[in-house]
């Protein structure tokens, strides 16, 4: 680059893609977000980006790159089966990994402007779920959980809180307040995350939105957690009982005191839907039944009610917006209906 005074050349001070991701991932480590999300960056990173651009200096970094990048070498990753190594979600979440990272180096002064800007994000798809065959198979898996006296069935009655599975699993009881009483509630103010190094799993002490959250119980779920405290209370005395000091106060814990881990949630979550013969559908859409079956109450819940039940999550409310739109619709389209029956029938005449 042109920077002496006889027009010599001057070496670029810029810092690489790699150097640049370096730094941004030491201060994700200080930010208030999961190890979880800290190390699904770090895979972006490792596994995507940087083995096509990490030694280029983020100064000579241009939208043709990041095109190439985007448009082309992601697309063309393989499995050794010949599929798509990534989906679209995923492409789009390294992605925006990688907007936030040039984003700092904006912030930070490294940059002028983040050349991802002129790239447009890989498109945003819909998970393919049909929300009403999963809500009226929710509605017989609920039956049979309650018929069968399924020792976990606090377990997957508290999905209907709306409540995230790492939440779910990060409940202590500590935060059920007044279980006892006639005007219970829970606090939903922390998740189970994993640490980034794989080194195993803590209590991250805020939510996915770092928005608390205090959740009114009612029945059935006050009387499923008081049956599932006696329970537990009857394995705490037992000799195989031995859970890490960290963990002891978490209301869903295996018979032995073990953690109950994501994925172990999620393999359980399989095997009771093919134990009641149901067909499977994903945990996480539980939230959205839970949002539908708010809206269907008479009159619907109301936006604010629900938001403190939810949280403020955008699928989730659009699940709640589109359901209680269509019920405010029926009463005027069937009037609107029966007006266009009598032009019909006036224009006969």
């Amino acid at each position: 680059q042109p920077g002496g005074a006889a027009g010599v050349p001057v070496a670029s001070t810029s810092p690489t893609l790699f150097e640049l991701y370096e730094l941004w991932d030491k201060n994700n480590t200080l930010r208030p977000i999961t190890d979880t999300v800290v190390r699904k960056y770090q895979g972006y990173f490792k596994n995507h980006i940087l083995p096509h651009l990490g030694s280029k200096r983020i100064d000579q970094l241009t939208e043709d790159d990041l095109t190439l990048l985007f448009g082309e070498t992601l697309l063309n990753k393989r499995r050794s089966d010949g599929s798509p190594q990534l989906s679209t979600a995923a492409t789009r979440n390294i992605y925006m990994a990688l907007s936030s990272c040039l984003n700092y180096a904006e912030r930070k002064g490294l940059l002028v402007r983040s050349p991802l800007r002129g790239v447009p994000a890989p498109r945003k798809q819909k998970p393919d779920d049909d929300i009403e065959f999963a809500s009226a198979n929710a509605a017989k898996l609920l039956a049979r959980l309650d018929a069968d006296r399924d020792p976990d069935k606090c377990r997957w009655l508290l999905q209907f809180l709306g409540l995230r599975r790492a939440e779910r699993l990060g409940l202590e009881w500590s935060k059920v307040r007044g279980l006892d009483t006639d005007e219970p509630t829970i606090v939903i103010n922390q998740q189970l995350a994993r640490y980034a190094n794989n080194t195993g799993w803590y209590l991250f002490r805020n939510t996915k939105n770092h928005k608390g959250r205090t959740i009114v119980l009612t029945e059935p779920f006050i009387s499923v957690l008081r049956e599932h405290r006696a329970a537990q209370n009857l394995l705490r005395a037992s000799p195989q009982w031995q859970p890490k000091p960290e963990f002891a106060d978490l209301i869903f814990l295996n018979d032995d005191g073990s953690l109950i881990t994501l994925n172990r949630d999620n393999d359980d979550w399989a095997r009771l839907l093919k134990r009641f013969g149901l067909p499977h559908w994903r945990a996480h859409l539980n939230r959205h039944i839970t949002a539908t079956w708010l809206a269907e109450q008479d009159p619907p819940v109301s936006i604010g009610t629900v938001q403190s039940i939810l949280g403020h999550d955008t699928e989730a409310m659009t699940t709640y917006y589109s359901k209680t739109t269509n019920r405010q619709q029926s009463g005027p389209m069937q009037r609107y209906g029966s007006t266009i029956a009598r032009i019909i029938e006036t224009g006969r005449r």
